[in-house]
């Protein structure tokens, strides 16, 4: 269960890209179908990140070093499994896509990701997470959570992280008929800022696994929270 927590770390730095299709319905929000296995609706604000805009084309031209010197410390510091993902997409503020310097510029003053990665899982299945007892998901949160704290640890430093870092209870929930496991967190950045974590992780039958992170700034909480739940509550499976 480690080959996401990679996922945390790269958000932002190394997105591995692929293209959904949406459609708009008469609300304005987009509805992304994810290679036929699932869709969900994403609010009007939020946009599907193109590699080649020259956000895109910034990030691929860095991406190499980036992901070595990643590998290296958490190779060092964890014993996180550093899977690819089958698909990555990667959802930001509509307006960073723009090549017109000012419009993007202004998008990213805003800080939010909704990452959705598919994996091939061959260990966990939808029924093993509908059988987990509750302190069971509790164990797995444990877990998690500690790892979280190292790997963020290794980069900000323990202080900070000892003095920010907090979690909220690991939940399984239910959304478009299939069951998830649910790890929500705040952790700390170099600049004492905070930025508020949920991954949702859905084991399917099909021997893949669905994850989304949703990341933005505490202070924003307000602002996205309800919005985000919806969007999740979408989420059908095919």
């Amino acid at each position: 269960m480690h080959k996401s927590l990679f996922t945390i770390i790269l958000y932002l730095i190394f997105p591995f890209f692929s293209y959904g299709n949406y459609q708009i319905d008469n609300t304005g929000k987009r509805s992304y179908n994810f290679d036929n296995i699932f869709s969900l609706s994403c609010p009007s604000y939020i946009e599907l990140r193109d590699r080649e805009s020259q956000l895109g084309t910034i990030i691929d031209s860095t991406i190499n070093q980036t992901f070595k010197n990643l590998e290296e410390l958490i190779s060092k510091k964890t014993d996180i499994d550093l899977s690819t993902p089958l698909y990555r997409y990667v959802f930001q503020p509509s307006g960073i896509n723009s090549n017109d310097f000012q419009i993007s510029s202004a998008s990213l003053k805003t800080y939010l990701r909704i990452i959705v990665s598919i994996y091939y899982e061959d260990d966990i299945t939808e029924e093993d997470v509908h059988n987990l007892s509750s302190e069971d998901i509790q164990e797995l949160g444990a877990y998690r959570y500690n790892s979280y704290q190292q790997l963020q640890s290794s980069l900000v430093g323990a202080n900070l992280v000892k003095k920010h870092f907090r979690y909220y209870p690991a939940k399984r929930i239910q959304y478009g008929g299939k069951q998830a496991l649910v790890y929500e967190y705040i952790r700390p950045a170099s600049d004492e800022s905070l930025t508020h974590v949920t991954q949702y992780l859905f084991y399917t039958n099909k021997r893949l696994l669905i994850e989304i992170i949703i990341s933005y700034k505490e202070t924003d909480k307000n602002k996205y929270y309800q919005d985000i739940s919806n969007m999740i509550k979408s989420i059908k499976f095919y």
